[in-house]
């Protein structure tokens, strides 16, 4: 293609035959003076209703995606805020849950000593009933037997002289 096209535009067959050999891209003379017109470079100008937002919406998508990275900046900030708005909530319900643990373990803590106190009290009670239904007991087994020795006959103290 590009020895045709050399072929075509370039002035002598000997120029095109050294143009097929080079294999130019752009082959040389390409552009003929009297196609283009030399342009001082104050004078170029946009053409009346050139449009850059329309020549870049032609071309969006094919040279690579464009993606609006703000509009990801901003999503990923809502995205930790509403993360650490659930995470200081779950650790107020925490902090909540742990305040009443500490506070029935106080209950339960005090309750514990009330209960140790009233128990030991309790058992010296008993302990103080235990040791005078003992000494009742030991009392009416005595009154018993003696109640028992007045109806036996009594026997004759053993002389002392014979």
């Amino acid at each position: 293609m590009v020895r045709a096209a050399s072929a075509y535009f370039l002035d002598t067959p000997q120029q095109a035959a050294a143009a097929a050999m080079e294999a130019e891209i752009v082959p040389a003379n390409f552009f003929q003076s009297s196609e283009l017109k030399a342009t001082d470079y104050r004078e170029a100008r946009l053409p009346e209703g050139f449009d850059p937002a329309a020549m870049v919406k032609f071309f969006d998508g094919v040279a690579g995606q464009a993606t609006d990275t703000s509009a990801l900046v901003s999503v990923a900030q809502m995205a930790i805020q509403a993360a650490d708005v659930a995470m200081q909530s779950k650790i107020a319900q925490q902090r909540d849950v742990l305040s009443q643990a500490e506070k029935d373990q106080a209950t339960l803590d005090r309750m514990l000593a009330e209960a140790k106190v009233k128990l030991q009290i309790s058992a010296m009670e008993s302990k103080l009933l235990t040791e005078r239904q003992t000494t009742a007991t030991r009392v009416t087994e005595a009154r018993f037997q003696e109640l028992m020795g007045m109806g036996k006959p009594q026997q004759p103290a053993e002389n002392p002289h014979l």
